[in-house]
């Protein structure tokens, strides 16, 4: 298991200066008093935007494949292992087996029987508990919520596609600190570092049936292709996605991008001058002498 970084960090664009600030420097606020740009606005309350897996802006994210080895669909006993029966389920499973046999039924065969045997007696066949699974897991996935994270302040392109090309700004949670409240950046069952790889995730043998639902749908939650991997990704998960939630750790930080506005920086610290605890400020400075940015403290 990877332990959990020290500091996770939250790329967040935001709107034009004519859309941040009135002439009298305040935020512009709509008729119901929200501040005009999300992101402030849910900063200004100590919340952050968690998105459900359809939000995400690479299709391929959060997707599910069941592949169990063809070996269970080919051999009577494992079969039933798979479905965890036996004669104590109230079907003596072993004698149908060896009754077929007996008639000189081939594997195949017998696999009907029982499939037979278990619609009769309302019970799932292998298939049928394959695709529920795949059904709930797909529907639980679907409906959760993901803050995706990363332990890198200063990564170029992150900068570039999620702080609007460098003008927008970087949140810092403490994982250790949750100022009073639970901590969820801290929880290895609900922050998890994301795998990266060339195929979709499986599941590739009995386990899922013998797993928490819960951990199961966390854990595919978290695999992404290769092509990603430079972002180095945690994911924080909520049981609800599309929706705000408090702070997941306390937001000890936040770094000014370096073509970020000085109407920008003003509105952003307005946006948290009524947090209960003090925000340290930074700058992302672009290096003279090598592609890369320095993060400064004011």
């Amino acid at each position: 298991m990877s332990n959990i970084p020290n500091k996770l960090y939250k790329y967040k664009p935001i709107l034009d200066d004519s859309q941040l600030l009135d002439k009298n420097q305040e935020l512009i606020r709509d008729s119901s008093g929200k501040i005009v740009d999300n992101g402030l606005d849910a900063l200004s309350k100590g919340m952050v935007w968690f998105s459900k897996p359809a939000a995400l802006n690479d299709p391929f994210d959060c997707q599910l494949k069941i592949n169990i080895d063809s070996q269970y669909f080919e051999e009577p006993s494992l079969y039933l292992n798979a479905l965890g029966l036996n004669a104590k389920k109230g079907v003596d499973f072993a004698n149908i087996i060896q009754s077929c046999r007996n008639q000189g039924m081939n594997n195949e065969q017998i696999i009907n029987q029982i499939e037979l045997l278990l619609t009769k007696n309302k019970m799932l066949t292998l298939k049928e508990r394959l695709d529920s699974l795949k059904n709930t897991l797909e529907q639980q996935m679907s409906n959760r919520g993901i803050l995706s994270l990363t332990p890198a302040n200063n990564n170029l392109l992150m900068w570039a596609h999620y702080a609007y090309f460098h003008k927008g700004y970087c949140l810092e949670f403490d994982t250790k600190d949750c100022h009073k409240k639970a901590n969820a950046l801290k929880a290895p069952s609900l922050t998890k570092p994301v795998s990266y790889g060339d195929y979709y995730p499986s599941l590739i043998d009995l386990k899922p049936f013998k797993a928490s639902p819960n951990n199961l749908v966390n854990n595919l939650l978290c695999y992404k292709s290769n092509e990603w991997s430079y972002e180095n990704e945690w994911r924080c998960i909520q049981q609800q996605g599309d929706k705000l939630y408090p702070f997941p750790g306390k937001l000890t930080g936040i770094i000014f991008g370096a073509r970020c506005s000085d109407a920008a920086q003003v509105a952003i610290i307005k946006s948290i001058q009524n947090l209960p605890y003090k925000v340290n400020l930074y700058y992302s400075i672009v290096r003279n002498n090598r592609f890369a940015v320095e993060i400064v403290k004011l």
